[in-house]
């Protein structure tokens, strides 16, 4: 009887053959319909060029000043992972994952989310430091764009681990513009944070299964080919960023 150990180790393998599978010509097909135009994939690459313009990838919304109260702490927490382009690609490509997911799985992964953020969040503040965050969050969104293109569902154990990595990367990045604020605006930014995440992760599955019942069937297999294509792609030319930052 496989134990739980052997299944993540199962998971992760399905994780790997997936990022490795767009190079190695494993998922080449030959497609038809206005889903696989050429029109689509070049609005896939000029978006990726848009989105990697200096402006797109701002990373503050105060204008490089720490949050002073806890207005400003909470709209600060609710933009932040909207305006940079790895979190808001990041969390945009797992809320179609975890589309296909029954609802424990979700909740359970959404959870791991929330709570990881927060602690990538807090880490700075106990002296923890979380080095190459930037380099790992670039990496998250290719392992996640992998995973929407993997033909089956990721296990929940896998999941988890996947999720709860990443978001403790992506918050250790967020506590960058929170340094040396008070208790209220810190607090408040942490409650706009896992809002706007949360949000994110669920409405967008959400959003593809109505779209599925009402409008479209083919619609979330679509969208999850494409939108992992889209991540992997962008997370590569960010990770290629973050390399030469080094």
């Amino acid at each position: 009887m496989k134990g739980p150990e052997s299944t993540v180790a199962r998971d992760l393998a399905d994780l790997v053959r997936a990022v490795a599978a767009p190079w190695a010509g494993e998922r080449r097909r030959r497609c038809s319909g206005p889903a696989c135009s050429p029109a689509v994939a070049g609005v896939a690459f000029l978006g990726a060029g848009v989105t990697l313009s200096p402006a797109a990838r701002a990373h503050h919304v105060m204008d490089g000043a720490t949050p002073g109260n806890w207005l400003e702490g909470l709209v600060s927490g609710l933009a932040h992972p909207i305006i940079g382009l790895s979190h808001f690609l990041f969390l945009l490509t797992l809320g179609i994952v975890l589309a296909y997911c029954p609802w424990p799985r979700r909740l359970l992964a959404v959870a791991a989310l929330a709570v990881c953020m927060l602690a990538g969040v807090l880490a700075p503040a106990a002296g923890r430091a979380i080095p190459m965050a930037e380099l790992f969050c670039s990496l998250s969104v290719i392992v996640v764009g992998a995973a929407a293109l993997s033909k089956r569902n990721t296990g929940p154990s896998a999941m988890v681990l996947m999720v709860g990595l990443a978001a403790l990367f992506h918050g250790a990045v967020f506590s960058r513009a929170i340094i040396g604020a008070e208790a209220h605006p810190l607090i408040a930014y942490l409650v706009g944070l896992s809002i706007t995440a949360a949000a994110l992760v669920v409405g967008i599955g959400v959003l593809v299964n109505a779209l599925a019942t009402g409008f479209d069937e083919q619609f979330p297999r679509r969208s999850r080919r494409w939108t992992g294509i889209f991540a992997v792609t962008v997370g590569n030319l960010l990770l290629l960023l973050s390399l030469g930052g080094n």
